[in-house]
């Protein structure tokens, strides 16, 4: 059996080590953007919630570098890549991996993007504003001269 160069083994070990820190940090960066409360349950709740989406992108995103990084530097090594270039090969490729991974989950699952800034449930309508409408005779007086002036004032004091 032949010894890999250390090297490899330290480039191998830190694709697993950053995607499953990418992987958590995607699950418990919305933890940060809750409402200090301490009077409620609801905070430590949700904080366990994120806690335990941490630990779960954690061990997904260990695994998910270890296949994609060793799966290409194996790959590229076959096709006769030398190690140091099927290291930086696979290394970008496993950074491009995790970044579209992180990308996807964020889009199915909004409330994880710390980026957005707006609550999970937020509504698509405009608030609504204190200006008066275009339909309302009575939101502007006519011309001191006008002939109307006498049936605004009827109407509308």
């Amino acid at each position: 059996m032949k010894r890999e160069p250390v090297a490899r083994w330290a480039v191998g070990i830190s694709w697993s080590l950053l995607a499953g820190l990418w992987g958590g940090w995607l699950g418990a960066a919305a933890a940060l953007r809750l409402p200090p409360n301490a009077d409620s349950f609801g905070t430590l709740l949700a904080q366990g919630y994120f806690g335990f989406l941490a630990v779960i992108g954690l061990v997904a995103g260990l695994a998910f570098g270890a296949l994609v990084g060793g799966l290409a530097e194996k790959i590229l090594r076959r096709l006769g890549m030398g190690l140091a270039g099927a290291l930086v090969v696979a290394t970008v490729l496993n950074a491009l991996a995790c970044w579209q991974m992180a990308g996807a989950i964020q889009a199915n699952y909004p409330g994880l993007d710390p980026a957005t800034g707006r609550p999970p449930s937020s509504s698509t309508r405009p608030p609504a504003t204190a200006q008066p409408s275009a339909d309302n005779p009575c939101a502007h007086p006519p011309a001191e001269n006008s002939p109307q002036r006498p049936l605004w004032e009827a109407e509308c004091r």
